[in-house]
C-alpha cells in the first residue's frame, strides 16, 4: 500500500480480484510535478516540509475487478468525533462522496440513480483502451487531448469531516460517463497508456446518505493518493519496470545449434560453395573403418 513519510499511519492501495495489487514507484520528478496542482490541508505541522502527495503505478489486466483499501489506524480516526470523506475519480468520473467511518475499510462499489428511475450498484474493472491511427476530427482531437492526461488514473482524495449524522437524502447521483471508445493514438502524445475503467452495474436499493461538515472552511484535502494503471507491457514502455532479460538455456542452444546442418550451396562471408559430390569425395580419398566404427579419411594425394 502507498504511505506517506509525512502520514506514515495512513495507507492507501489497490486491490485487484481481492488481493493488493504490487505498486510500482513513480519517477521522483513527476511525483514532485504532479503534486503542485493541488494545495493542501496540514493535518499535522510535519507536512510543511512536504506535499501529502502519492503517486504510484499498478499493473492491469483486462477483466479484472479492482476496489479501493484504506488503512488509517496509525492516524487514530475516524472515530466519533472524526470522519474522513473520499473524493474518488476514476479515468474521468468522479464517484459519489464516500465518507469512512472505519479505521481500515474498502470501497468496491458505489451506488447510482434516483428515486424515479430506481437505483444500481456500480463496480470497478479494467479494461483496453482502444487505440486507433485512423484520422480523428478537429474537434474530436480537442475533446480527447482533455480527457487523454485522465485515461489510466484512480485518483483518491481525503478530507477531514466531522459531524457526520444519518440524513434522508435520496437526490440523483449521475451515473458514471460512458466509457471512453476509440482513442487516436496522436492524442496520447506517446504516453504508453493503454488500459481504461469499465463500470459493471447491476440493480440494487437506495444507498444510505449522511451529512458532514467539512474541518477546512477552503474544502482543501488533507492527502492525495494517485494509481496510474498499465497493462505490463505499458508499463515497460513507460520505463516503470525493466524490460527482463531474455533467459537461454545454453545447453539447449547448444545442442539446436550442433544439430543444424550447413546448407551447401549457399553464399557464407561473399563466397559461394559450389555442391561437393559425395561419391567424388568417397573415391578420391583412401578410407579405412575403425574397431569404434568411426571411419578414418588418409588426406594424402599419394
Amino acid at each position: 500500500m502507498a504511505v506517506l513519510s509525512c502520514l506514515p499511519g495512513l495507507k492507501v492501495g489497490i486491490k485487484v480480484n481481492g488481493e493488493l495489487a504490487k505498486e510500482y514507484d513513480a519517477p521522483p520528478d513527476d511525483v514532485k510535478a504532479t503534486s503542485k496542482k493541488y494545495t493542501f490541508y496540514k493535518l499535522s505541522s510535519r507536512i510543511n516540509e512536504e506535499n501529502p502527495y502519492a503517486l504510484a503505478y499498478v499493473e492491469s489486466k483486462p477483466g479484472e475487478q479492482f476496489e479501493l483499501a484504506i488503512d488509517s489506524s496509525g492516524l487514530g480516526f475516524p472515530d466519533f468525533r472524526r470522519q474522513i470523506k473520499l473524493t474518488v475519480i476514476i479515468d474521468n468520473w468522479s464517484l459519489p462522496p464516500y465518507v469512512i467511518m472505519k479505521q481500515v475499510d474498502t470501497l468496491s462499489t458505489t451506488t447510482v440513480g434516483d428515486k424515479v428511475t430506481g437505483w444500481e450498484k456500480i463496480s470497478f474493472g479494467f479494461s483496453s483502451l482502444d487505440i486507433v491511427e485512423a484520422p480523428v476530427s478537429e474537434k474530436d482531437i480537442k475533446k480527447q487531448i482533455e480527457e487523454a492526461s485522465r485515461y489510466g488514473t484512480i485518483v483518491i482524495k481525503l478530507e477531514l469531516v466531522h459531524h457526520s449524522t444519518p440524513t434522508t437524502g435520496g437526490g440523483s447521483i449521475a451515473p458514471p460517463k460512458t466509457s471512453v471508445g476509440k482513442v487516436a493514438e496522436k492524442v496520447l502524445k506517446g504516453k504508453a497508456v493503454d488500459s481504461r475503467a469499465i463500470f459493471n452495474s447491476e440493480a440494487a436499493t437506495a444507498p444510505s446518505f449522511c451529512s458532514a461538515t467539512c474541518v477546512d472552511p477552503l474544502y482543501r484535502p488533507f492527502a492525495v493518493f494517485e494509481f496510474r494503471y498499465r497493462t505490463m507491457e505499458g508499463l515497460i514502455r513507460e520505463f516503470i519496470v525493466p524490460r527482463p532479460k531474455e533467459v537461454v538455456d545454453v545447453e539447449e542452444e547448444f545442442m539446436r545449434i550442433k544439430h543444424i546442418k550447413p546448407e551447401i550451396g549457399v553464399e557464407a562471408r561473399g563466397i559461394k560453395r559450389e555442391p561437393m559430390d559425395a561419391a567424388l569425395f568417397a573415391s578420391r580419398y583412401k578410407q579405412r573403418r575403425l574397431e569404434n566404427g568411426k571411419v578414418e579419411i588418409d588426406l594424402t594425394d599419394d
